[in-house]
Protein backbone atom coordinates (compact mmCIF):
# COMPACT_ATOMS: atom_id res chain seq x y z
CA UNK A 1 0.00 0.00 0.00
CA UNK A 2 1.34 3.50 -0.67
CA UNK A 3 1.43 5.86 2.15
CA UNK A 4 1.90 9.50 2.11
CA UNK A 5 3.91 10.59 4.90
CA UNK A 6 4.14 14.07 5.68
CA UNK A 7 7.55 16.30 6.09
CA UNK A 8 6.76 18.82 8.88
CA UNK A 9 9.05 21.77 8.27
CA UNK A 10 8.30 22.98 11.91
CA UNK A 11 10.44 20.39 13.51
CA UNK A 12 12.85 20.67 11.34
CA UNK A 13 13.30 24.59 11.85
CA UNK A 14 12.85 24.37 15.11
CA UNK A 15 15.52 21.87 15.69
CA UNK A 16 18.09 24.20 14.09
CA UNK A 17 19.23 22.03 11.79
CA UNK A 18 23.02 21.89 10.53
CA UNK A 19 24.61 22.86 7.55
CA UNK A 20 23.61 19.96 4.98
CA UNK A 21 25.20 18.38 1.75
CA UNK A 22 28.69 17.38 3.54
CA UNK A 23 29.75 21.13 3.20
CA UNK A 24 31.86 21.96 5.93
CA UNK A 25 29.60 23.68 8.65
CA UNK A 26 30.43 27.95 8.79
CA UNK A 27 28.84 30.05 10.79
CA UNK A 28 26.14 32.22 9.09
CA UNK A 29 27.22 36.20 9.29
CA UNK A 30 25.12 39.10 10.62
CA UNK A 31 23.46 40.65 6.92
CA UNK A 32 24.32 43.97 6.31
CA UNK A 33 21.02 45.03 5.53
CA UNK A 34 18.33 46.70 7.75
CA UNK A 35 15.81 44.20 8.07
CA UNK A 36 13.23 47.27 9.53
CA UNK A 37 13.20 48.76 6.36
CA UNK A 38 12.46 45.89 3.92
CA UNK A 39 8.98 46.36 4.40
CA UNK A 40 9.19 50.15 2.79
CA UNK A 41 11.29 49.25 -0.71
CA UNK A 42 8.64 48.97 -2.91
CA UNK A 43 6.50 45.63 -4.26
CA UNK A 44 8.16 42.86 -5.40
CA UNK A 45 7.48 42.46 -9.27
CA UNK A 46 6.04 39.23 -10.56
CA UNK A 47 9.62 39.06 -12.84
CA UNK A 48 11.44 39.36 -9.14
CA UNK A 49 9.23 37.03 -7.63
CA UNK A 50 10.23 34.12 -10.40
CA UNK A 51 14.05 35.17 -10.61
CA UNK A 52 14.26 34.66 -7.33
CA UNK A 53 11.72 31.40 -7.30
CA UNK A 54 14.64 29.84 -10.04
CA UNK A 55 17.35 31.00 -8.22
CA UNK A 56 16.00 29.04 -5.18
CA UNK A 57 15.52 26.14 -7.24
CA UNK A 58 18.82 25.75 -8.67
CA UNK A 59 20.51 26.39 -5.34
CA UNK A 60 18.33 23.61 -3.95
CA UNK A 61 19.40 21.37 -6.95
CA UNK A 62 23.13 22.01 -6.36
CA UNK A 63 22.86 21.49 -2.67
CA UNK A 64 24.06 24.99 -2.55
CA UNK A 65 23.72 26.10 1.73
CA UNK A 66 24.99 29.59 1.12
CA UNK A 67 22.88 30.00 -1.80
CA UNK A 68 19.82 28.88 -0.01
CA UNK A 69 21.03 30.92 3.07
CA UNK A 70 21.32 34.20 0.85
CA UNK A 71 17.90 34.00 -0.93
CA UNK A 72 15.60 32.92 2.28
CA UNK A 73 17.79 34.84 4.58
CA UNK A 74 17.14 33.27 7.90
CA UNK A 75 19.20 35.37 10.22
CA UNK A 76 16.60 38.28 9.31
CA UNK A 77 13.54 35.86 9.57
CA UNK A 78 14.95 34.93 13.22
CA UNK A 79 15.43 39.34 13.75
CA UNK A 80 11.82 39.68 13.36
CA UNK A 81 10.33 36.18 15.15
CA UNK A 82 12.44 38.27 18.12
CA UNK A 83 11.14 41.89 17.60
CA UNK A 84 7.56 40.20 17.48
CA UNK A 85 8.35 39.12 21.05
CA UNK A 86 8.45 42.72 22.14
CA UNK A 87 11.64 41.69 24.45
CA UNK A 88 13.62 44.05 26.51
CA UNK A 89 16.52 45.21 25.28
CA UNK A 90 18.52 42.68 27.60
CA UNK A 91 16.05 39.80 27.15
CA UNK A 92 16.77 40.61 23.15
CA UNK A 93 20.20 40.20 23.22
CA UNK A 94 20.22 36.76 25.06
CA UNK A 95 17.73 35.52 22.36
CA UNK A 96 20.11 37.11 19.29
CA UNK A 97 22.56 35.03 20.78
CA UNK A 98 20.84 32.09 21.42
CA UNK A 99 18.53 31.75 17.22
CA UNK A 100 21.00 34.11 15.45
CA UNK A 101 24.51 33.43 16.95
CA UNK A 102 24.25 29.30 16.19
CA UNK A 103 26.70 28.92 13.85
CA UNK A 104 24.82 26.14 12.14
CA UNK A 105 21.77 27.84 12.23
CA UNK A 106 20.10 27.24 8.45
CA UNK A 107 16.66 26.82 9.73
CA UNK A 108 14.17 26.27 6.66
CA UNK A 109 16.93 26.21 4.29
CA UNK A 110 18.65 23.39 6.05
CA UNK A 111 15.84 21.34 6.08
CA UNK A 112 15.15 21.57 2.17
CA UNK A 113 19.12 20.98 2.26
CA UNK A 114 18.96 17.57 4.23
CA UNK A 115 16.05 16.29 1.95
CA UNK A 116 18.03 17.33 -1.49
CA UNK A 117 21.42 15.42 -0.04
CA UNK A 118 19.31 12.73 0.91
CA UNK A 119 17.70 11.98 -2.75
CA UNK A 120 14.67 14.22 -2.54
CA UNK A 121 13.62 17.19 -5.06
CA UNK A 122 12.23 21.07 -4.43
CA UNK A 123 10.24 22.25 -7.47
CA UNK A 124 8.52 25.96 -8.28
CA UNK A 125 5.09 25.08 -9.12
CA UNK A 126 4.08 28.52 -9.97
CA UNK A 127 4.53 31.79 -8.63
CA UNK A 128 1.06 33.50 -7.88
CA UNK A 129 -0.05 36.73 -5.99
CA UNK A 130 -2.10 37.08 -2.83
CA UNK A 131 -3.60 40.28 -1.97
CA UNK A 132 -1.64 42.00 -4.60
CA UNK A 133 1.76 40.40 -3.57
CA UNK A 134 3.69 37.48 -5.22
CA UNK A 135 4.44 34.84 -3.78
CA UNK A 136 6.44 31.62 -5.19
CA UNK A 137 5.03 28.15 -4.13
CA UNK A 138 7.66 24.94 -4.02
CA UNK A 139 6.65 21.20 -3.33
CA UNK A 140 9.08 19.22 -1.53
CA UNK A 141 9.21 15.25 -2.01
CA UNK A 142 11.70 13.11 0.27
CA UNK A 143 13.47 9.73 -0.69
CA UNK A 144 11.34 8.71 1.78
CA UNK A 145 8.04 9.79 0.17
CA UNK A 146 7.61 12.72 2.58
CA UNK A 147 5.94 15.54 0.64
CA UNK A 148 5.23 19.37 2.01
CA UNK A 149 4.26 22.52 0.29
CA UNK A 150 5.78 25.85 0.80
CA UNK A 151 4.68 29.24 0.01
CA UNK A 152 7.08 32.12 0.29
CA UNK A 153 6.06 35.48 1.02
CA UNK A 154 8.85 37.93 -0.14
CA UNK A 155 10.23 41.32 0.62
CA UNK A 156 12.73 43.33 -0.91
CA UNK A 157 15.48 44.19 1.43
CA UNK A 158 17.67 47.26 1.53
CA UNK A 159 20.53 45.50 -0.26
CA UNK A 160 18.16 45.70 -3.00
CA UNK A 161 17.61 41.79 -3.03
CA UNK A 162 14.76 40.00 -2.86
CA UNK A 163 14.39 37.21 -0.07
CA UNK A 164 11.60 35.32 1.77
CA UNK A 165 9.53 37.44 4.45
CA UNK A 166 8.09 34.02 5.64
CA UNK A 167 6.46 30.97 4.48
CA UNK A 168 3.25 28.83 4.27
CA UNK A 169 3.76 25.62 5.70
CA UNK A 170 0.40 23.15 4.23
CA UNK A 171 1.27 20.24 6.64
CA UNK A 172 1.22 23.04 9.38
CA UNK A 173 -1.95 24.78 8.31
CA UNK A 174 0.09 28.12 8.88
CA UNK A 175 3.06 30.36 8.46
CA UNK A 176 6.59 29.42 9.65
CA UNK A 177 6.45 32.19 11.81
CA UNK A 178 3.44 31.68 13.56
CA UNK A 179 4.69 27.79 14.99
CA UNK A 180 7.82 29.23 15.03
CA UNK A 181 7.30 31.95 18.10
CA UNK A 182 5.51 28.92 20.14
CA UNK A 183 8.53 26.62 19.70
CA UNK A 184 11.19 29.32 20.16
CA UNK A 185 9.42 30.09 23.71
CA UNK A 186 10.07 26.50 24.75
CA UNK A 187 13.27 26.02 23.31
CA UNK A 188 14.48 29.59 25.24
CA UNK A 189 12.73 29.42 28.92
CA UNK A 190 15.17 31.28 30.66
CA UNK A 191 14.80 35.10 28.88
CA UNK A 192 11.20 35.21 28.50
CA UNK A 193 9.26 37.12 31.73
CA UNK A 194 6.37 35.85 32.37
CA UNK A 195 4.43 39.06 31.60
CA UNK A 196 4.64 38.51 27.61
CA UNK A 197 3.71 34.83 27.35
CA UNK A 198 -0.09 33.60 26.76
CA UNK A 199 -0.92 30.75 28.97
CA UNK A 200 -0.24 28.22 26.64
CA UNK A 201 3.27 29.56 26.08
CA UNK A 202 3.45 29.15 29.51
CA UNK A 203 3.26 25.73 28.75
CA UNK A 204 5.23 25.88 26.16
CA UNK A 205 8.04 26.85 28.80
CA UNK A 206 7.54 24.99 31.40
CA UNK A 207 7.88 22.42 29.59
CA UNK A 208 10.78 23.10 26.92
CA UNK A 209 12.71 19.64 28.00
CA UNK A 210 10.18 17.30 27.61
CA UNK A 211 8.98 18.81 23.89
CA UNK A 212 12.77 19.29 22.86
CA UNK A 213 13.09 15.73 23.83
CA UNK A 214 10.11 14.60 21.36
CA UNK A 215 11.50 16.39 18.57
CA UNK A 216 14.64 15.33 18.96
CA UNK A 217 13.20 11.52 18.84
CA UNK A 218 11.53 12.22 15.83
CA UNK A 219 14.22 13.57 14.01
CA UNK A 220 16.53 10.44 14.64
CA UNK A 221 12.98 8.20 13.82
CA UNK A 222 12.72 6.85 17.16
CA UNK A 223 9.22 7.12 17.67
CA UNK A 224 8.60 4.91 20.82
CA UNK A 225 10.63 7.76 22.52
CA UNK A 226 8.84 10.19 20.78
CA UNK A 227 5.10 8.64 21.64
CA UNK A 228 7.11 8.19 25.46
CA UNK A 229 7.75 12.31 25.49
CA UNK A 230 4.34 13.22 24.44
CA UNK A 231 2.65 11.45 26.98
CA UNK A 232 4.31 13.34 29.62
CA UNK A 233 3.36 15.87 28.46
CA UNK A 234 0.07 17.90 30.06
CA UNK A 235 -3.60 17.35 28.19
CA UNK A 236 -2.97 20.96 27.42
CA UNK A 237 0.06 20.38 25.54
CA UNK A 238 -0.70 17.07 23.74
CA UNK A 239 -3.79 18.43 22.50
CA UNK A 240 -1.89 21.74 21.38
CA UNK A 241 -1.62 21.74 17.61
CA UNK A 242 1.82 22.03 16.93
CA UNK A 243 3.05 19.48 19.22
CA UNK A 244 0.07 17.07 17.55
CA UNK A 245 1.65 17.78 14.08
CA UNK A 246 5.14 17.23 15.45
CA UNK A 247 4.12 13.69 17.12
CA UNK A 248 1.62 12.68 13.96
CA UNK A 249 4.76 12.96 11.82
CA UNK A 250 6.34 10.59 13.72
CA UNK A 251 3.44 8.42 14.15
CA UNK A 252 3.14 8.42 10.08
CA UNK A 253 7.11 7.03 9.61
CA UNK A 254 6.44 4.34 12.49
CA UNK A 255 4.52 1.23 11.98
CA UNK A 256 2.04 1.76 14.89
CA UNK A 257 -0.87 2.12 12.43
CA UNK A 258 -3.70 2.07 14.75
CA UNK A 259 -1.88 4.90 16.85
CA UNK A 260 -1.28 6.77 13.97
CA UNK A 261 -5.33 6.64 13.39
CA UNK A 262 -6.22 6.76 16.86
CA UNK A 263 -4.12 10.33 16.50
CA UNK A 264 -5.42 11.78 13.52
CA UNK A 265 -9.14 10.73 14.99
CA UNK A 266 -8.16 13.35 17.88
CA UNK A 267 -6.86 15.88 15.69
CA UNK A 268 -9.68 15.73 13.56
CA UNK A 269 -12.25 16.47 16.52
CA UNK A 270 -10.01 19.27 17.98
CA UNK A 271 -9.10 20.75 14.70
CA UNK A 272 -12.14 19.95 12.33
CA UNK A 273 -11.88 22.86 9.83
CA UNK A 274 -7.85 23.57 10.34
CA UNK A 275 -6.18 24.62 6.73
CA UNK A 276 -3.50 21.40 7.02
CA UNK A 277 -6.98 18.79 7.78
CA UNK A 278 -6.98 17.57 4.17
CA UNK A 279 -3.81 17.08 3.73
CA UNK A 280 -3.20 14.60 6.73
CA UNK A 281 -6.33 12.84 5.50
CA UNK A 282 -4.76 11.56 2.19
CA UNK A 283 -2.35 9.21 4.40
CA UNK A 284 -5.34 8.46 7.09
CA UNK A 285 -8.17 7.36 4.83
CA UNK A 286 -5.13 5.79 2.83
CA UNK A 287 -3.97 3.77 6.18
CA UNK A 288 -7.53 2.89 6.62
CA UNK A 289 -8.09 1.36 2.54
CA UNK A 290 -11.04 3.95 2.27
CA UNK A 291 -9.57 4.77 -1.34
CA UNK A 292 -12.38 7.15 -2.17
CA UNK A 293 -12.01 9.31 0.47
CA UNK A 294 -8.54 9.39 0.35
CA UNK A 295 -9.25 10.17 -3.37
CA UNK A 296 -11.68 13.13 -2.36
CA UNK A 297 -8.85 14.48 0.01
CA UNK A 298 -6.11 14.48 -2.63
CA UNK A 299 -8.65 16.37 -4.80
CA UNK A 300 -9.14 19.27 -2.48
CA UNK A 301 -5.47 19.73 -1.82
CA UNK A 302 -4.68 19.46 -5.65
CA UNK A 303 -7.78 22.32 -5.99
CA UNK A 304 -5.62 24.09 -3.28
CA UNK A 305 -2.24 23.72 -4.63
CA UNK A 306 -3.42 24.87 -8.04
CA UNK A 307 -2.24 21.24 -9.72
CA UNK A 308 0.33 19.38 -9.16
CA UNK A 309 1.77 16.07 -11.27
CA UNK A 310 2.94 14.51 -8.30
CA UNK A 311 -0.74 14.38 -6.76
CA UNK A 312 -1.55 12.41 -9.74
CA UNK A 313 0.82 10.24 -9.00
CA UNK A 314 -1.11 9.96 -5.84
CA UNK A 315 -4.30 9.16 -7.22
CA UNK A 316 -2.62 7.06 -9.80
CA UNK A 317 -0.86 4.74 -6.44
CA UNK A 318 -4.49 4.00 -4.96
CA UNK A 319 -5.95 2.64 -8.44
CA UNK A 320 -3.07 0.28 -7.90
CA UNK A 321 -4.52 -0.43 -4.36
CA UNK A 322 -7.25 -1.10 -5.88
CA UNK A 323 -6.58 -2.95 -8.68
CA UNK A 324 -7.56 -0.34 -11.30
CA UNK A 325 -4.69 -0.78 -13.43
CA UNK A 326 -5.86 1.43 -16.51
CA UNK A 327 -7.06 4.20 -14.50
CA UNK A 328 -3.29 4.12 -12.89
CA UNK A 329 -1.61 4.22 -15.93
CA UNK A 330 -3.37 6.98 -17.51
CA UNK A 331 -2.68 9.03 -14.46
CA UNK A 332 0.54 8.67 -14.35
CA UNK A 333 1.38 8.96 -17.89
CA UNK A 334 -0.57 12.27 -17.97
CA UNK A 335 1.69 13.07 -14.66
CA UNK A 336 5.00 12.67 -16.88
CA UNK A 337 3.79 13.92 -19.65
CA UNK A 338 3.40 17.26 -17.19
CA UNK A 339 6.70 16.57 -15.29
CA UNK A 340 8.96 14.35 -17.31
CA UNK A 341 11.51 13.71 -14.81
CA UNK A 342 9.04 12.91 -11.60
CA UNK A 343 11.02 10.19 -10.40
CA UNK A 344 7.71 9.46 -7.62
CA UNK A 345 5.61 8.93 -11.20
CA UNK A 346 8.56 6.34 -12.83
CA UNK A 347 8.13 4.76 -9.95
CA UNK A 348 4.93 4.01 -9.74
CA UNK A 349 5.10 2.96 -13.02
CA UNK A 350 7.12 0.12 -12.26
CA UNK A 351 5.71 -0.78 -9.07
CA UNK A 352 2.39 -0.77 -11.77
CA UNK A 353 4.13 -3.19 -14.23
CA UNK A 354 5.62 -5.34 -11.24
CA UNK A 355 1.33 -5.85 -10.34
CA UNK A 356 0.36 -6.78 -13.39
CA UNK A 357 3.49 -9.21 -13.70
CA UNK A 358 4.65 -7.35 -17.08
CA UNK A 359 8.40 -8.21 -16.52
CA UNK A 360 9.15 -6.17 -20.42
CA UNK A 361 7.28 -2.88 -18.84
CA UNK A 362 9.41 -3.27 -15.79
CA UNK A 363 12.42 -3.67 -17.68
CA UNK A 364 11.62 -0.81 -19.88
CA UNK A 365 10.60 1.29 -17.26
CA UNK A 366 13.97 0.53 -14.69
CA UNK A 367 15.97 1.75 -17.49
CA UNK A 368 13.87 4.93 -17.59
CA UNK A 369 14.51 5.64 -14.52
CA UNK A 370 17.76 5.08 -14.39
CA UNK A 371 18.29 7.25 -17.88
CA UNK A 372 15.53 9.84 -16.89
CA UNK A 373 16.24 10.57 -13.50
CA UNK A 374 19.49 9.03 -12.41
CA UNK A 375 18.50 7.15 -9.70
CA UNK A 376 20.70 4.14 -8.02
CA UNK A 377 19.34 1.25 -7.81
CA UNK A 378 19.31 -1.60 -5.52
CA UNK A 379 19.56 -5.59 -5.36
CA UNK A 380 16.35 -6.77 -6.68
CA UNK A 381 16.92 -9.47 -5.11
CA UNK A 382 16.67 -8.28 -1.96
CA UNK A 383 13.05 -6.75 -2.33
CA UNK A 384 10.23 -8.80 -1.99
CA UNK A 385 8.03 -7.16 -4.74
CA UNK A 386 10.27 -8.38 -7.40
CA UNK A 387 9.87 -11.89 -6.57
CA UNK A 388 8.62 -12.53 -9.69
CA UNK A 389 10.26 -10.17 -12.35
CA UNK A 390 13.73 -11.46 -10.77
CA UNK A 391 13.03 -15.63 -11.70
CA UNK A 392 11.93 -14.26 -15.29
CA UNK A 393 14.71 -13.48 -18.54
CA UNK A 394 14.37 -9.89 -17.72
CA UNK A 395 16.36 -9.77 -14.74
CA UNK A 396 19.29 -10.98 -15.94
CA UNK A 397 19.29 -8.31 -19.29
CA UNK A 398 18.48 -6.16 -16.12
CA UNK A 399 21.44 -6.62 -14.65
CA UNK A 400 23.47 -6.68 -18.06
CA UNK A 401 22.15 -3.30 -18.78
CA UNK A 402 22.75 -2.06 -15.18
CA UNK A 403 26.08 -2.64 -15.38
CA UNK A 404 27.00 -1.10 -18.58
CA UNK A 405 24.67 2.16 -17.91
CA UNK A 406 24.34 2.89 -14.40
CA UNK A 407 25.70 6.30 -13.43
Amino acid sequence: MNRLIVFGAVVVTFALFSTSCNQKPQPVPAPKSDVHDAVNLGPVTEEEALQFARDLEQAARECAGDKVESLLRTWEFNLRLIDNLSLEEEDRKEFEQIFTGRPNNRGMGGGVLREMENGGSYKLLRIHEVNGRWRAFFRLLGSDDSINYHDYSLLRYSDGKIGMEDVYLLADGEMMSEANRRLAISKCVKPIRGKILTETEKEYAAHSSTISAMIAAVLSKDFDRATVNYRKLPTSLQNDKTVMLIWMKGLSRGVEEMEYIAAMNKFRSLYPNDACIDFWLIDYYTVKKEFDSAMNAIDRVDKFVGGDPHLAVMRANLFVDSNRFDEARRLIDQALKQEPDLVSAHWSRITLSLRRKHHAETLEWLKKIVQTCGEDIADLTEVPDYADFVKSPQHAEWLKWYAENKK
